[in-house]
């Protein structure tokens, strides 16, 4: 019946909604301990500096503006 597809549908919008929401709160914690991590860590792609946390900047002494996007 359109009642029993109608609640199926919300049922998958509601589940979906609470992964979203979850897969949110996960970014959350993950880019937390990346900034405030007291090691330095970069992800490098194809020898380019893509991505680095604070306390890197601060061991190699260079800031995101002179590495990130450059080949290192």
């Amino acid at each position: 019946s359109l009642i029993e597809q109608s609640a199926l549908l919300t049922g998958i919008a509601i589940e979906h909604s609470a992964a979203a929401q979850q897969l949110l709160e996960r970014e959350r914690h993950y880019r937390l301990l990346f900034e405030t991590a007291n090691e330095g860590i970069a992800v490098f792609q194809d020898g380019v500096l893509r991505l680095a946390n604070p306390r890197f900047f601060e061991l190699c002494g260079y800031t995101a503006e002179e590495t990130v996007g450059h080949p290192f």
